[in-house]
């Protein structure tokens, strides 16, 4: 293992250990590329977090940030700008949090070191997801962020989640030209993005209210909405080549990890750490085999989703005018650098 790989792994394991033991399965340079990749998406995630009700300072450390990936710039640059930011922020934040932006000069210089096409994918994502985050910041009043839709919660986990569906596939595009990359594909690798992040908002929704983030406007809404976007999602998984044995095996991991979180959620209850390993077992065993695999996720959907068919009435989740859409569609083109369509909006049901 090279210092790059224990660096980058001790790091996933402190800020996400679930997420860890999935990048685990990649092979190289995917797995470096991912790692660092994350980790950058992680420090984003750690300034829009920050308790602070200063929105436009917020931005303006998240623009600073994005702009080291344009141009390589010097280790003591970043390194001013990691203590300008601790010194305003660090109050209250996670040390697990804070040691990765302390180290994240770190990530920056490494970033320069790849190659083009790489530099160029992560670079997209990250701005895209830089320029989502500032969007809501904008919609932060007094300190709370509320989402009024699922529209909005649809809109949210496109900009912190979706692109990081995106960026998997394009940069396994890269390292394996048989994943033919395509609108369809990129589409699901967009549900796949949604559906693990609306498990994090079920899951962490009092934690969330707590700190002014209230993500989930209707409950019951958000928990349907995930049905689709599983659907979708394995479907995501089903394209991944056969011989891609690695990438099917940390899509299929974090998949079903996020199924399995959801049918404790149900019993109001942490997934057992004995259950977790006992899932992930079960989807290693079957990963080669697609009709057992597809028995599984069967079953659990069952399990999750039979319980909440019941129909969302609640008018506040989808009440969006259309000329509000139109307004949001404008917005949208000058938030994403990407090849989502007008359509593909309708199917994430953005609009």
């Amino acid at each position: 293992m090279t210092r790059n790989s224990r660096f980058y792994q001790n790091h996933l394991n402190k800020v996400s250990r679930s997420f860890a033991f999935c990048i685990d399965q990649l092979e190289e340079p995917f797995k470096h590329q991912v790692g660092l990749a994350y980790l950058l998406f992680r420090v984003l995630d750690t300034i829009e977090d920050a308790v602070s009700e200063d929105v436009s300072e917020k931005k303006s450390y998240i623009q600073d940030f994005v702009h080291f990936f344009k141009k390589k710039p010097s280790s003591n640059k970043v390194q001013k700008w990691v203590e300008t930011f601790l010194g305003t922020f660090s109050t209250g934040m996670n040390p697990d949090e804070k040691k990765l932006v302390q180290d994240s000069f770190i990530l920056v210089l490494d970033f320069h070191t790849l190659d083009k096409r790489v530099q160029k994918v992560i670079r997209d994502q990250v701005a895209n997801m830089a320029r989502g985050m500032m969007c809501f910041l904008d919609q932060t009043k007094a300190g709370e962020l509320r989402l009024r839709s699922l529209e909005e919660v649809n809109r949210y986990c496109f900009f912190v989640a979706g692109v990081v569906g995106e960026l998997l596939s394009k940069l396994y595009t890269l390292c394996d030209s048989s994943f033919q990359k395509n609108r369809d594909s990129l589409l699901l690798s967009h549900h796949f993005g949604l559906f693990l992040q609306k498990i994090n908002l079920l899951k962490d929704q009092k934690g969330d209210e707590r700190q002014g983030r209230f993500l989930v406007p209707d409950r019951k809404a958000v928990w349907a909405s995930t049905e689709m976007n599983a659907q979708l999602a394995f479907q995501y998984i089903e394209k991944i080549p056969h011989q891609s044995r690695g990438y099917r095996v940390f899509s299929a991991w974090s998949f079903f990890l996020g199924l399995g979180t959801l049918k404790w959620l149900i019993k109001s209850q942490k997934i057992p750490r004995l259950e977790t390993f006992r899932l992930l077992k079960t989807v290693s065993d079957q990963i080669d085999k697609p009709d057992k695999l597809r028995k599984l996720f069967q079953e659990l959907m069952r399990d999750v989703f039979q319980e909440k068919k019941q129909k969302n009435d609640c008018n506040t989740c989808n009440n969006l005018k259309s000329s509000t859409n139109i307004i949001w569609i404008k917005k949208f083109q000058g938030l994403y650098a990407g090849t989502i369509t007008r359509e593909h909006l309708v199917d994430l049901g953005m609009i």
